[in-house]
C-alpha cells in the first residue's frame, strides 16, 4: 500500500482512494521484474534492521578501551532508528560495570540526557577506572625512604699483654712470692742464729735477755716489708 499511496501523490490524485487502476508512474511499478526487485530490497532491510538492533541490545563493552567501545556502539545505534532516550539506555546497559560504578556517582550522569554527553562522562569515569586498577595492582611506582643508618658496635678493645720477664712463668712468680713471705718465726731465728737482740739489734750478752720482739717492732715489720727494714739478715 506504501507503494500505491507514492504512486498516487505523485500523481497528485487522493491518496485515500489509491488503486491499482491508477496509472503507475514509479519505476518499481514500471514492471513486474522491478516491483519483485523492490520487495526482495525492503525485506531484506528489515531483517537488516532486526539484525542490527539485536546486536545492539546484546552488545557489552567487555574489555575494550572506552573509545573503541563508543566508536562500535555508535556504529550500531544509528545504524536502527531509535530514541535518544532508548540510546542511553542501551548505552548505559553495555557500559563496563567499573566504569558505569564511577560514572554515575557524578552528579551530571542523570542530567545528562544525550548519547554524546554520557559518553563524555563514561570517558573520564574510565581514565579514573584505569588510576585505580593501576594502584591495585602495584604499577605505579611507591615512595621509598632510606632506611635509617644501623649504628655499629664499637670493636672489643683488647687487653693488654702482660709483661713476663724471659725464662719466667706465672708459676714461678707464685713460687718466688710465697718464698718470700715473712714469718715471725722465720725472723726469730735469724736473730738467734746471728746472735742479735731482738729488741736493740745489738750483739746479745748476758746481761741482755732473750726476749721476744717488742709489739711496736713487730707491728712495724709487718707492716713494712722486712727485707727494707732489715737488709743484713739477707
Amino acid at each position: 500500500m506504501a507503494l500505491l499511496f507514492e504512486n498516487a501523490r505523485l500523481q497528485d490524485l487522493p491518496t485515500e482512494s489509491a488503486s491499482t487502476e491508477d496509472p503507475y508512474v514509479l519505476d518499481v511499478l514500471s514492471s513486474a521484474k522491478s516491483f519483485l526487485s523492490n520487495l526482495e530490497e525492503v525485506f531484506n532491510n528489515k531483517h537488516n534492521v532486526l539484525e542490527a538492533k539485536k546486536r545492539l541490545f546484546s552488545f557489552k563493552q567487555g574489555n575494550r578501551t572506552i573509545e573503541e567501545f563508543n566508536t562500535l556502539f555508535n556504529s550500531l545505534a544509528y545504524s536502527v532508528n531509535l530514541t535518544k532516550e532508548l540510546h542511553c539506555d542501551l548505552y548505559k546497559q553495555a557500559l563496563n560495570p567499573k566504569v558505569l560504578k564511577i560514572a554515575v556517582m557524578r552528579n551530571d550522569w542523570k542530567s545528562a540526557t544525550k548519547l554524546k554527553e554520557k559518553q563524555i562522562l563514561a570517558i573520564l569515569a574510565a581514565k579514573a577506572q584505569d588510576k585505580i586498577s593501576s594502584i591495585d595492582s602495584g604499577a605505579l611506582p611507591s615512595i621509598q625512604r632510606c632506611p635509617p643508618p644501623t649504628p655499629r658496635p664499637n670493636p672489643p678493645s683488647t687487653p693488654s699483654a702482660i709483661c713476663i720477664p724471659d725464662g719466667v712463668t706465672p708459676m714461678d712468680l707464685d713460687s718466688i712470692s710465697s718464698n718470700t713471705a715473712f714469718t715471725f718465726p722465720k725472723f726469730r731465728s735469724l736473730y738467734v742464729q746471728r746472735g742479735i737482740c731482738q729488741r736493740g739489734s745489738q750483739p746479745f750478752d748476758d746481761a741482755v735477755k732473750l726476749k721476744s720482739v717488742s709489739e711496736d717492732l713487730l707491728l712495724s715489720a709487718e707492716r713494712d716489708d722486712v727485707r727494707m727494714t732489715l737488709p743484713f739478715l739477707y
